[in-house]
C-alpha cells in the first residue's frame, strides 16, 4: 500500500496504483479504482492473460509456440502514461483490452466509483466483444468459458479462484485432497498469527514511516548502524 500525507502528519493509507506489469494489469487498476476486498480479482485478470497465451501453445491456435504473445501488448496506460496529442491510442492499453472484451457496457460504467473514471469510459470509443473462437480456433467452448470469465471487466462478474478451480475444463486434474492438505497448514499459521496483516492498518506519522525504513535498512548494514544510532532521533518514531 502506498501513504500519502503532510510532513510529520499522519499518513492516509491507499493501494498502490501503479503496480502489476502493463500487458497483465486489469481495468481496475489501470483506472486506479481497485479495493481491497478485490484484490483477489486483480490476480484472476493476470492469470487470465497468462491462461490466453498458454492456449497459444496449441498448434491449432498458433502454427509454432515461438510466436506467441501477451494477448493484451499495449504500448502506454493511461492515465499514469504522459498524455498524447491522441486522447484514445490504438495502442493504450485499455484500448487494447476492450479490442478484445469489448467496451465496459453502461451498467458496468456506472457501477465505477470515481466520476472521472466513468467519464472517461464513456468517451471510449465502443466496440464488441471479439469472438473468442476466432483468436483460439484449436480449442472448445469449455476453455473459452473459463477464459472469458477471468477477462471480465466487472470485478463482480469476473470468477474467483474457487470457481476456476470447479470450472469443467479443469476438473479431470484438480486434486482436491492435496487443496484441502493446504488449506489446513493455512489455518494452522493462520492460528499462531503468522498470516496477521493487521499491522498495515496501523496509523504511523510520516517520520515514524522514514525512521523504520532505515530501521530496516541498517538491519542488512552492520557497518552503519553504530553511526545511524548516534544520529537518528528517537521522538521522530511516534504512532497516531
Amino acid at each position: 500500500a502506498g501513504g500519502g500525507g503532510g510532513r510529520g502528519g499522519a499518513v492516509t493509507k491507499r493501494l498502490t496504483q501503479h503496480v502489476v506489469t502493463r500487458w497483465y494489469r486489469a481495468p481496475e487498476v489501470i483506472l486506479l479504482q481497485q479495493k481491497r476486498e478485490y484484490l483477489g480479482a486483480v490476480d484472476m485478470w493476470s492469470v487470465g492473460c497468462i491462461f490466453g497465451e498458454l492456449l497459444q501453445m496449441l498448434r491449432e491456435n498458433l502454427r509454432s509456440y515461438q510466436h506467441r504473445k501477451p494477448i493484451f501488448p499495449g504500448q502506454s496506460s493511461i492515465p499514469l502514461s504522459p498524455p498524447t496529442l491522441d486522447s484514445f491510442p490504438s495502442m493504450d492499453q485499455l484500448t487494447v483490452i476492450f479490442g478484445i472484451i469489448g467496451t465496459p457496457t453502461p451498467e458496468e460504467i456506472v457501477n465505477v466509483d470515481n466520476d472521472r473514471a466513468r467519464t472517461f469510459l464513456m468517451q471510449m470509443p465502443k466496440c464488441l466483444p471479439s469472438p473468442l473462437k476466432n483468436m483460439y480456433p484449436g480449442n472448445d467452448e469449455q476453455a473459452l468459458s473459463l477464459l472469458r470469465g477471468l477477462l471480465q471487466f466487472d470485478v463482480e462478474k469476473r470468477i474467483t479462484v474457487d470457481e476456476a478451480l470447479s470450472h469443467p475444463f479443469i476438473a479431470h486434474v484438480r486434486d482436491e485432497q492435496n487443496e484441502l492438505k493446504c488449506q489446513t497448514r493455512i489455518e494452522e499459521i493462520r492460528q499462531d498469527n503468522d498470516l496477521d496483516f493487521e499491522f498495515e492498518d496501523t496509523k504511523m506519522k510520516m517520520d515514524t514511516f522514514r525512521a523504520l525504513i532505515i530501521e530496516e535498512v541498517m538491519r542488512y548494514n552492520n557497518n552503519h548502524h553504530h553511526h545511524h544510532n548516534k544520529h537518528i532521533n528517537k521522538k521522530t518514531v511516534d504512532f497516531v
